[in-house]
């Protein structure tokens, strides 16, 4: 069964509650949850208040929104989202929506690329919004005609928090600039870094033996001293490959 097509105008709608950046995923709108893609593409779930590490997903997906109760993301092949229980000890799966109605060029994508540009919001009690501009990316070789290039698409829905039924949309608003301050640093060790209510976010990578950790430290601002750490992830880095003679 295809989404069905909602071409009513969505002025008398609640304003949409947009996610919030943060470095390597998003946050909640107060704050105190937020989502991460690991090394694998996978999702970790965490309590921004102590630093919890409450769970990691099972598969590559792309994350896009929560709440209390739940997280919403995206999995690939073909593109579908996925709610996923945000307190539960495994992040339990609730519900899998239909596919979404991608081109048949980007619904093959693997996992997120730099031609997807996802924006999530809550749009009432228990709906979400969820848009999408894609664009095709030049994987090497000879450029392909301007004529045989896939054409860019866009598009939008709501999706039933509660069933993860979707409703296509004919319109629908503009999400705002990120909120979330990104802020530059010299380290480069800190592999991506945000300000939000007045807590300094941080994703640093550590080296440990022939291991290299990611952490996510949190830093008070108003009151100049550390949080909390937590460790993300651990991988052993892959050795380059020898040159050829």
């Amino acid at each position: 069964m295809r989404p069905t097509v909602d071409d009513g105008p969505m002025t008398t709608k609640p304003a949409p509650i947009w996610a919030r950046a943060f470095p390597g995923g998003i946050a909640d709108a107060a704050g105190r949850h937020a989502l991460w893609r690991d090394a694998a593409g996978r999702i970790v779930a965490l309590r921004l208040e102590s630093g919890q590490r409450l769970w990691r997903s099972d598969e590559a997906m792309a994350p896009l929104l929560l709440d209390e109760r739940r997280a919403l993301a995206l999995s690939f092949g073909p593109p579908r989202v996925v709610a996923l229980a945000l307190d539960s000890p495994d992040g339990a799966e609730l519900w899998r929506s239909e596919p979404l109605p991608w081109p048949s060029w980007a619904s093959a994508l693997p996992g997120p690329t730099l031609g997807i540009e996802l924006h999530a919001a809550w749009a009432g009690v228990a709906q979400a919004l969820l848009s999408w501009r894609l664009h095709a990316l030049h994987e090497g070789g000879a450029p392909l005609p301007r004529d045989r290039r896939p054409a860019p698409a866009a598009g939008a829905c709501t999706v039933d928090a509660d069933s993860g039924r979707l409703q296509m949309l004919a319109e629908w608003p503009q999400p705002p600039a990120a909120r979330g301050e990104e802020s530059a640093t010299n380290d480069p060790s800190v592999l991506a870094r945000a300000t939000l209510d007045a807590i300094d976010y941080r994703i640093v990578q550590q080296r440990a033996g022939d291991r290299l950790k990611t952490v996510l430290s949190a830093h008070d601002t108003v009151r100049n001293h550390r949080l909390w750490d937590c460790e993300l992830d651990e991988i052993v880095p892959r050795a380059p490959r020898a040159l050829r003679p």
